[in-house]
Parts: C-alpha cells; structure tokens; sequence
C-alpha cells in the first residue's frame, strides 16, 4: 500500500500565482445569462434545478459549482479512487457531482482538463473522454483527481458542448483543501506508541480527557505525530464535510510515514505532496509543525494558514493556490527545530474570539529574577516582529495577544516544556510539565502560575501532562500529538469569502 501511494505523488510539480490567475480569466467565460446548454450547480444548493439554467460566470462569492477530489478509498483497495480505472461503484460515485448536458454535440473539457478529471456517465458503467459525442439531455458525473495546484492543475475546468443548436460552457472548481486550527473543538487525538521508552507517560495523561487513538510504529519520525499528517477537509453543496489528510514526505533513504494511509476510507481521504526530503538541519524544515493555520477572525472567516520561510517552495505554492485561507510567513529560523508551533499558536475565548498564545523570554527573566540574555533579548525581537507580522495579517489587535514564559540555551532550544507547542482540547490546553528540574517540575517553578493565568485570560483551563518522552528530544505536547478537529459549521462558500 505504502509503495502505491509513494508511486501516486512522485510527479507533482507546481504552478505560480499568476499562472493560476491567467487560467482563471482566460476561462471564466462560462455562460450568460440565457439558459444554458451545459450547466452544474451553479447556485449551490447542492441539486441542479432551474436556477442554474442561467449560469454566468464562475465567481467565488457570487456562485458556479464545485466538484470533490476523489480521494477516498469507496472500494476498499487501500489506494485513492482516482487511481482506479474501469466502472464506477455507486459507491465511488457518491464523490461524483452532477454536470447537465441538454442537447447532442461534441463535448469536451479544457485547461489541462483531461488529465485532472474524472467524467462518467451517471450510472458510472462508462468512463466519458473529451471529444466525445454525447447525447443530450443526460446528466454526466464529476471529480477532479487533485486539488489545485498539484501536478499543474489550476483548479478550473472548462466544459463545453458543441453542437448544431450552438455551442456553450461552464466552469467548475475543485474544492478547495481546508485546514483546521489548533483551537477548533477536537474530537479524536492521536499519539504514537514506538521507539519513545516513555511515551506511554504522555498516553496516559490525556487518555481520561479526550478520545486517544494510539498508533504503534517502530519509526521515531512518527513519535512526532504532529508532523507526519496534517488534517483538513474538504466540502462541496450536496455531500456535506469529508476530512482530507495531507500525508508527509519526510524520509529519503526509508518510508516513515506510514499513518496516513491507515486513515484512508470511502468517507476520509489521503492525498501527497512531495517535498524533497533534506538532509542535516534543514531535514525538519517540512515536516507539518511547521504549518499551521488561525483560527477564524472577522476579516478571515476561515482563519489564514501560516508557515515558516523555510517551507518547501512546492508546498507553500500549493497552499496559496486554495485560496480561501491565504498564507502568510513567519520566521522560525532561529529555533533548533525551526518550527513555528514551538513560538507561536492560538486558542479561542468562551466566545470564540481568537487569541494569540506566544513565547515570551522577557516574561520567563522576569519571573525568574534573572537578567535577560543577550541571545534571549535577541529572540524577543525576532517573536515581537514575527508577533505583529501575524497581528497585521489577521487584523487582531495587540490586546488579543497572551504571552507565556520560555527561556531558550544557545542555539533556539526551549529549557523546558513550551506552553506554546500545547493542544487545545475543548476548553483546556494539554501542556507538558517538564521544567528545569525535570519531569513534573515546571508546574510548581516560578512559572507554573504564569502559565495557568495565560490561559485562564481566555476561560481556558491548564491539564498538566507528562511530556518527559518528548521536551529532551526537542519537542513537546503539540509535537508528539495529532488531532481530528470539528469544521466550522458554516460551508465556505456561504461566507463571502474574497480571496
């Protein structure tokens, strides 16, 4: 299984943002306001009726219809549908959605189209190649095969029908891939059970809490679940919330990234972006600690995706191409493991209002009665610039912004357990409780307090937990963790989205 998949993403290359917006206003001509001959789900109501007769043109906020990635697994083959040839179950055509042809002619579909897109007839029996004659009126099914961005695929498909009553398009989207915050409500968390002889501290501390799906592995890379998978969604009118997990390519000499794949079903989907897996320092630069996204905010409903400069270029390429929760950049450069969840992060208040949570070495000299170092003064400025880079990318304010105590030794490795790099867990925050001192420690240090009032700012309770597996291999709570969040429950396209 995991050598299909690894096969599957191998080709996978990027395109620009202004290549993506050339493809867009190059063939964003789809329809006018006559009825149309070909048309989809124009109005999003996820049935095609009447109203999308008269079709006008693909527009984020205004309407034109989406289609699904289809990558699930209906079959059960262990493999995502798309790669299947031959008939469609009814099963596998529930990722399908409904394209309306009214009249004979020859149909085709554009823009890279052929090699993005699966087009049946809607009993699923025949597969429907551009440039076939097609027999109308019929309904034909659809999905895209990627998300935008991936293996040069803008996102957009043009249909078309020519025949002797005339010729006519429509253009459809792929859904967009989604990402979850850190402070969305979690309903299932997942820890590994592996190479860590104490892991099983970490397992023990979050069990009574919250549901916790245990992975065993014989890999330590994936001792770090935050980093091998990071968990989104996608959505289109008619067929409801569908997780889609992006599966991480860290390892050049051995496959070590073998939880996602475990996931894959015919209701939660898998799909690959390669990353050129580094060697030396830069080797975690693209594991997923270090991509992350806000909550909502009011000027960005579905919150914004931030990274570290030092992402993949492929990637962050990728991700921008989505649209809807456009990226921003931070700096985690100076830290050891160069990810921004060990500096920066969010919860949400009683009223879910976005809060900032950030590493404050000022905070943590403070408390300690110590002077500030030069390296941790240095550290300060580069948080503050990073702090307000997010603040005027979100449209927060200075006062949504929480600071907590973390000291970093030579070289941008926290002393103790960052309250920083902590899960959220539905009106708690699971932190590690290793100090100085060792495990158990932190909580009863001149910093216990700080850290329990930080999160009491924003109605949050403090569960200390057992993180001793983790903080001396550079990592913590966060890090060793990964989580199923719950998806707003308003569907995107509801929300006037401009991006």
């Amino acid at each position: 299984m995991n050598v299909k998949l690894t096969v599957l993403f191998l080709g996978f290359v990027t395109i620009n943002n202004s290549s993506c917006a050339s493809a867009r206003s190059s063939q964003l001509t789809s329809g006018t306001m006559e009825p149309s001959g070909i048309y989809g789900d124009y109005n999003r109501n996820g049935v095609i009726d009447e109203g999308d007769k008269t079709s006008g043109v693909w527009d984020w906020n205004s309407g034109g219809a989406f289609m699904m990635a289809d990558i699930v697994d209906a079959n059960k083959n262990k493999v995502p549908d798309f790669m299947d040839a031959g008939p469609r179950t009814p099963a596998m055509l529930k990722q399908f959605v409904p394209l309306r042809i009214e009249r004979a002619g020859t149909f085709t579909f554009t823009h890279n189209g052929g090699q993005h897109v699966l087009v049946y007839k809607e009993d699923g029996k025949n597969e429907v190649k551009s440039g076939s004659q097609v027999e109308g009126p019929t309904t034909l099914m659809v999905a895209a095969k990627y998300f935008a961005g991936m293996n040069s695929f803008s996102g957009y498909v043009n249909f078309r029908i020519d025949g002797s009553a005339g010729s006519d398009n429509t253009t459809f989207r792929v859904a967009p891939w989604i990402m979850l915050s850190n402070a969305a409500v979690t309903k299932k968390l997942f820890i590994a059970d592996g190479p860590y002889r104490d892991a099983h501290f970490l397992k023990e501390s979050l069990q009574p809490f919250v549901n916790v799906q245990v992975f065993g592995t014989s890999m330590w890379q994936e001792m770090w679940m935050q980093d091998t998978i990071e968990i989104g969604y996608q959505e289109v009118p008619g067929k409801g919330i569908q997780y889609a997990a992006l599966q991480a390519d860290r390892c050049e000499e051995k496959e070590c990234d073998h939880f996602a794949p475990t996931l894959l079903s015919e209701s939660f989907g898998v799909f690959r972006i390669p990353a050129h897996p580094r060697k030396g320092y830069g080797a975690w630069d693209d594991w997923y600690g270090n991509l992350e996204v806000s909550p909502a905010t009011p000027k960005w409903p579905l919150g914004r995706i931030y990274f570290g400069k030092n992402l993949n270029e492929n990637l962050a390429s990728i991700l921008r191409q989505q649209e809807v929760q456009s990226p921003f950049v931070i700096d985690p450069t100076w830290l050891l493991i160069k990810h921004v969840d060990e500096f920066l992060n969010f919860v949400v208040d009683a009223e879910g209002n976005a809060k900032m949570i950030v590493a404050s070495p000022q905070l943590a000299a403070k408390l300690g009665g110590t002077p500030l170092s030069a390296e941790n003064a240095n550290i300060q400025v580069r948080i503050d610039r990073d702090v307000n880079t997010a603040l005027n990318a979100l449209g927060m304010s200075p006062s949504d912004v929480i600071r907590f105590p973390v000291l970093y030794a030579a070289g941008g490795e926290n002393l103790w357990s960052s309250p920083i790099n902590s899960v959220h867990l539905n009106r708690t925050v699971a932190v590690g409780n290793t100090g100085e001192k060792g495990p158990g420690s932190l909580k009863s240090s001149p910093y216990g307090n700080s850290i329990e009032d930080g999160f009491a700012q924003a109605g949050i309770k403090t569960l200390w937990v057992d993180d001793r597996a983790y903080q001396p291999n550079h990592g913590n709570v966060h890090c060793g963790t990964n989580t199923i969040k719950e998806p707003p429950k308003k569907s995107f396209w509801t929300l006037k989205l401009k991006p």
